[in-house]
């Protein structure tokens, strides 16, 4: 099975004083350039697929083959409302990045960063509605199994309104097909991604002290 793990080695640096040093004056500099770096990662995870599949309500990250339909979140068995919420929730994550300066010596600051969101921070955010102590993002990245017995529904019907969280989708009892998982690299390839661009964000600006 393959698995995703965030490179903690880059995080733990992170959460660790910075070792390079600069001048206050380009404090606001270094201020500037992460929240560029934090809005630019939102927006990747906005318009990442499996996040456009969650809020649209569709299957735009292609994980559910043509030939079964539906939407992933059905699959998932993910309300709209919980969708909605949970994005939210992780955009939070990205925008709680805060760094703390330190005085190194005069006129000469380093800093580190904090609130640096995790993995497991994610999965917290994006608790699966029907499996306690469990995520649907968790469960996306690991494996979510069902996807032999998953049925499309179409919204309104009755087997809908009486079998299914969402009422577009819902689970037989037995494999109706093979095929048993859906499974993606999701969160955790776009936090690695983070944390080698919040790493570098003095290397870039070129504003090193000698």
């Amino acid at each position: 099975m393959a698995r995703f793990i965030a490179n903690k080695g880059i995080r733990g640096r992170l959460l660790k004083q910075v070792k390079r040093k600069f001048s206050r004056s380009l404090r606001f500099q270094v201020l500037a350039e992460i929240e560029r770096v934090k809005a630019a990662h939102i927006k990747l995870f906005l318009e990442h697929p499996i996040t456009v599949s969650m809020i649209d309500k569709s299957d735009a990250a292609n994980l559910i083959p043509d030939s079964i339909g539906g939407d992933l979140p059905a699959f998932l068995g993910v309300t709209g409302s919980q969708t909605r919420s949970n994005i939210k929730d992780i955009v939070n994550l990205y925008k709680g990045t805060t760094t703390k300066f330190t005085d190194a010596r005069s006129r000469v600051i380093s800093f580190k960063y904090i609130n640096l969101p995790s993995t497991q921070d994610m999965y917290e955010a994006t608790p699966s509605p029907w499996k306690e102590g469990s995520s649907w993002v968790r469960q996306i990245e690991r494996g979510a199994s069902g996807l032999g017995r998953f049925i499309p529904l179409e919204r309104g019907s009755a087997s809908s309104s009486n079998n299914s969280r969402t009422g577009r989708g819902t689970q037989a009892k037995k494999n109706l097909r093979s095929g048993s998982k859906v499974q993606a690299s999701y969160v955790t390839a776009l936090l690695n991604n983070y944390y080698r661009e919040l790493s570098t964000v003095v290397t870039r600006l070129k504003i090193e002290k000698k």
